[in-house]
């Protein structure tokens, strides 16, 4: 009886001190993973409101558009 509750509170220790070890390599790995890549802008396109990258994006006249498809609707609504 004192051989399996002492294996059994081992066995928990060792499980509770795993958990702790996998949870701090996480977090580290999702720190230095955000800390590597860069912040990037998005922007909204005026014709469908969807978000994207800034680089990404098409901008006249100071409107910015998704595709060029949303630009030319945007300019015949006009």
């Amino acid at each position: 009886m004192n051989r399996t509750f002492i294996f059994l509170l081992i066995l928990g220790i060792v499980w509770v001190l795993g958990r702790k070890y996998l949870i701090a390599l996480r977090q580290k790995k999702n720190q230095s993973v955000s800390a590597t890549q860069p912040i990037e802008m998005m922007v909204q396109c005026a014709f469908c409101g969807v978000y994207l990258l800034k680089q990404e994006a098409i901008t006249v006249d100071q409107k910015v558009f998704c595709c060029e498809a949303h630009q030319q609707a945007s300019r015949e609504q006009q």
